[in-house]
């Protein structure tokens, strides 16, 4: 049996791989929030080696580990370097030297999003700030290791409301509040299922795969795409005139660099290395809709 050690456990991704490794084969840390049997670690002042005991004992380790708000990222440069690149080489040494391993989350932003359909070996092109910390890291890992799994994960979303991500409970609070809401048609990506983003980690890892694979849903919506079938949803359990206005991304000004538009990514790579029936955004939106008005 392998042992694997869950870096940054707290979040949704997180519980859902605590979920599928059982509690025999894995070691997870948290920070801020408390996990119950996990081991306080906060990557930017503590030392992986001092804080987690044994680590020879681990063959895999999957870095979860990150400040991911990208507005975050630039407004505090400083710290999320700290934390998003320099914490993350620490550990990577560490990993190297017990010949673990790594398992590293990044991201579709990795990508500019002038193309779309992003293949495992496009070359990436950030232009945001958090995107080039991320590419840092996989260069990184690239140089360093033979043996790595390199995720670059789409965005993600979740079923249950107060859970972070839940972007369609989101934006059904929207619908109560407005009567106008401004939809971006140019900025498209494949939104995946935090359950299947985990089983697919799992799945991938215990294959004893290697190398770089994308990590989304098998289908790439726009923002007012995913709007209008949630909007849809809604007025089967109330009636509400709403206007969708189709608008572009960076022209609403929500963020403080302008972000990449499609990072819409191939996924069969991954798809030819797992089994799994995904969650389809249709089938998310019904369901959440439905628990919205319970």
């Amino acid at each position: 049996m392998e042992n694997t050690l869950i870096l940054g456990g707290s979040g949704s991704l997180g519980k859902e791989l605590c979920k599928i490794y059982s509690s025999q084969e894995r070691v997870i840390t948290y920070n801020n929030n408390f996990i119950e049997g996990g081991i306080k670690f906060n990557a930017v002042n503590m030392d992986i080696e001092k804080t987690v005991k044994d680590l020879e004992k681990f063959d895999t380790a999957i870095l979860l580990l990150a400040d991911k708000n990208p507005n975050s990222c630039y407004k505090n440069k400083e710290y999320s370097n700290k934390l998003n690149i320099e914490s993350i080489k620490r550990i990577l040494h560490h990993l190297k030297k017990y010949k673990i391993k790594p398992i590293f989350l990044s991201t579709d932003v990795v990508f500019s999003g002038k193309k779309g359909n992003y293949i495992e070996t496009d070359k990436p092109d950030p232009i945001l700030f958090y995107g080039k910390q991320k590419v840092i890291i996989e260069n990184f890992i690239i140089s360093n290791f033979k043996d790595y799994l390199i995720f670059r994960l789409s965005k993600t979303f979740t079923l249950r409301k107060h859970t972070s991500p839940e972007p369609f409970y989101n934006w059904i609070k929207f619908f109560e509040d407005k009567n106008k809401i401004y939809c971006a048609t140019d900025q498209i990506y494949n939104p995946i299922y935090v359950n299947d983003t985990a089983e697919i980690i799992y799945q991938i890892s215990r294959k004893n795969l290697n190398g770089i694979f994308n990590l989304a849903g098998p289908e790439s919506f726009s923002r007012f795409e995913i709007f209008s079938k949630l909007y849809k949803e809604y007025c089967r359990y109330t009636k509400k005139d709403i206007s969708l206005i189709k608008c572009r991304f960076n022209d609403l000004n929500l963020n403080l660099e302008d972000w990449p538009l499609n990072t819409s990514m191939i996924i069969n790579k991954t798809l030819d290395s797992v089994e799994l029936n995904f969650l389809t955004v249709e089938n998310a939106i019904i369901e959440t809709v439905k628990n919205y008005f319970k």
